[in-house]
């Protein structure tokens, strides 16, 4: 059974929500960053990642991001702030290497906030999606926090 993800964007004023589901969260936010689609996300600039779940199938993410989205703000600032109290972006990403369209070293070094802007990079390393998750899960990025 392939895993999937509910995940919460804001900007950088915290100001705008946006919730989604994706089987691939790592592509998803490359995508929300170089904003790939045109829509909410686009307009709004949505493309911090502060709150993800991952669930064990795609419908049990679809089912979880619909209970969250039918929820009042403060329920959603509540959860944000159980995994992520200070919104910090947890999948940071070094603006400088958006332009890059060659293979860098730090990502088949496995540095997560660079291989989620670089796609292209991820296809022969080996820094998966679950990688980047498991490093946004730690201790250090939760501010210490116990799952």
């Amino acid at each position: 059974m392939e895993q999937a993800s509910v995940y919460i964007l804001t900007n950088q004023h915290n100001t705008t929500l946006y919730i989604g589901v994706t089987s691939n969260l790592e592509q998803r936010l490359y995508e929300h960053r170089n904003k790939v689609k045109q829509g909410f996300t686009a307009k709004y600039n949505l493309n911090k990642l502060v709150y993800f779940e991952v669930g064990n199938s795609i419908q049990t993410a679809i089912e979880r991001e619909k209970y969250i989205k039918g929820k009042t703000r403060a329920f959603k600032n509540s959860l944000i702030a159980s995994m992520n109290p200070e919104w910090q972006d947890l999948l940071p990403v070094d603006p400088s290497c958006h332009s890059e369209k060659t293979r860098h070293p730090e990502c088949s070094e496995g540095s997560p906030q660079k291989a989620v802007c670089h796609v292209e990079c991820n296809e022969t390393s080996p820094q998966t999606a679950r990688g980047i998750l498991r490093y946004a899960q730690n201790d250090e990025l939760r501010g210490g926090q116990t799952a």
